[in-house]
Formats: structure tokens, sequence, C-alpha cells
């Protein structure tokens, strides 16, 4: 029979799915990993999904997670194996678990405490960590900024917002922003979404997609320019 007061006394090999084995974050009502308070500001993000490519990996960049849940699950799923990849840029923001509105309790909770048990791993294993905040609607409030101390330097993402979760979008914001209070925002997305500058200190990042069509653009018109001089 197994130890039932020590639930990994005898579990096999690779069963812990939960990755509880490093169960020592502990500190508020949901037992949400707390991370260490930071105001490093990123000149610029680069996806997970970019790490690997040698152009794109600046060590001047942080890591983002502003993308499908199915691209960085692994990083949950294997946390030790995926470290080094963290490792390798040495800065990162938390992965963006998706906290869906219509999401059970359970599972939103369960994605918030991913976000800051990754965030609390990487920091204790030597790599610069921001954290991803994210809200469904007001329910959420309960616990989605759990983890995060007051002054920190948080990161939110503007794409996937729509007018009709706009108004869920802008109330999370401020609440965040009367919540944590934090020294900056990095807003990854969009900068005419809202008055972001009327509750906070705002940076922003442009998406892979903004930055490409830039630079077609300046490509575009450099052969338009080159091509009228000859």
């Amino acid at each position: 029979m197994n130890d039932i007061t020590n639930w990994n006394s005898n579990l096999p090999g690779g069963f812990d799915r939960l990755n509880m084995y490093l169960d020592t974050y502990k500190g508020n009502k949901y037992d949400i990993p707390i991370l260490d308070k930071e105001d490093y500001i990123p000149k610029d993000l680069v996806s997970y999904k970019e790490v690997t490519h040698p152009s794109k990996a600046s060590l001047e960049k942080c890591i983002h997670f502003f993308l499908d849940d199915y691209h960085f699950e692994g990083v949950w799923n294997s946390p030790v194996k995926t470290l080094g990849r963290i490792q390798k840029i040495g800065k990162s923001l938390t992965p963006d678990f998706s906290i869906y509105v219509d999401m059970p309790k359970a599972l939103q909770i369960f994605n918030v405490y991913r976000n800051r048990w990754l965030g609390k791993f990487w920091q204790d294993n030597g790599v610069i960590v921001i954290p991803t905040v994210s809200w469904g609607d007001r329910s959420t409030f309960d616990f989605c900024f759990e983890g995060v101390q007051k002054g920190n330097t948080v990161a939110v993402s503007t794409v996937g917002v729509t007018k009709k979760s706009y108004d869920i979008f802008e109330e999370g914001f401020i609440e965040m922003c009367n919540k944590i209070k934090p020294s900056t925002v990095l807003v990854q997305g969009e900068k005419k979404l809202m008055d972001f500058e009327n509750y906070c200190d705002v940076m922003y990042y442009d998406t892979y997609w903004k930055k490409t069509r830039n630079k077609l653009e300046v490509n575009w018109y450099g052969w338009q320019r080159s091509v009228h001089e000859w």
C-alpha cells in the first residue's frame, strides 16, 4: 500500500506529470508560487519557437510565449529537459497559458499555477524572469494576479483581443495595475488598443507579424527607389 501522507514516496519514474517533486513554492490562498521581484526591461522579445534560430535568439532579447499553448506545453511537461533552451537566452517571460472565460475554474487556476511555477523554477536556475499576467472575466481576479509581487515588471499581450472581448481586457488591465502596481508593463501588440499610459508606465513591443510586415515594407520601398534611380 502506498504512503498517502507523502504522495510521491513511491512513484515510478516519469510519473510526476504535475511537477510536484519541486513542491517548495507556497505562500498564498492557492499555493501559487511567488516569483522573486524583477524590474528588468528587455530591448526586444523573441518567441519560444524562435529560440533555436541563431539569427533570432540574441542574448539581448527575452523569450515570450504569446503563442498557441500547444507550442510550449513541453516546458511544463518536461521542465528539466527544456531548461537549457531557456537558459540559453537567460531571460524569459513566464508561459502565457490561456485563461479563457468559459474554461472550468479549476483549469483557470491551474494555468496560473503553471505560469508561476515555471517562472520560479527558472529563477531558481539562474534565469531572469518577468511574469506574464492574463485574466478572464472578473471572477478570475481572485487568483490571476497571485504570485506577482507589487512593483514588479509584468508583461501582457493584446493579441487576440477583439471588440467583443475588449471590455474584459480593459477591466483586467486596470485591476492588474491597481493590485500589482507594476513598475513597468511590457505590452506586446497593438499600441492603440487602449490608453495604457493612463494607468502605468508601458514599454511596447511589435508582434512577429508586425516586424515581418515592417521589414517587407522597407525592402519594397527600397526596391522601388533603386528602380526609380536606375
